[in-house]
């Protein structure tokens, strides 16, 4: 058994993302261009092609151990121990209907959500009932790897 499993995703793997915000961006850069003083606009279109890089490589990463499950989105992150994991399954869900997007949400219900692009997690149920989305291009690889680590399950 791997001790460590991992898994990356970026934002530009959201469509919407890798071509709205470059749009974004375009026309902001093209606004401080057309005003009368481009000595003071000048930092803003840096600071706009900078947040627009960054919101374009901010990293989604999950990590399944021994012990717990780490989820890190743009460096913030949680540790969730396996003793608090009840259940998980693949799960298709509505990003904007569940949370309202992607990146770290909590649903109506209480759900929690660490998405960067997609409609797949690995849902967690946690021993309060609570549920973690995991948001993940391959949502069943990393259901296979807590399972995997869990050990057998009581049916």
């Amino acid at each position: 058994m791997h001790s460590r499993f991992r898994t990356v995703q970026r934002s530009y793997e959201q469509p919407i993302i890798a071509i709205v915000v470059p749009l974004i961006a375009v026309a902001l850069v093209v606004a401080f261009t057309l005003t009368s003083n481009l000595s003071q606009t000048w930092p803003w279109m840096v600071i706009t092609v900078g947040i627009t890089l960054w919101l374009l490589v901010i990293p989604l990463t999950i990590e399944v151990t021994s012990e717990d499950v780490r989820v890190r989105l743009a460096g913030i992150g949680r540790a969730i121990s396996l003793t608090e994991i009840t259940a998980v399954e693949a799960r298709e869900y509505s990003p904007l209907k569940q949370f309202g997007g992607w990146g770290w949400r909590v649903g109506r219900d209480g759900a929690r959500a660490f998405t960067i692009a997609g409609n797949h997690a690995a849902v967690l149920t946690l021993t309060d009932g609570r549920e973690v989305y995991l948001g993940s291009r391959d949502a069943q690889h990393v259901v296979d790897e807590i399972l995997l680590r869990l050990g057998p399950q009581p049916h």
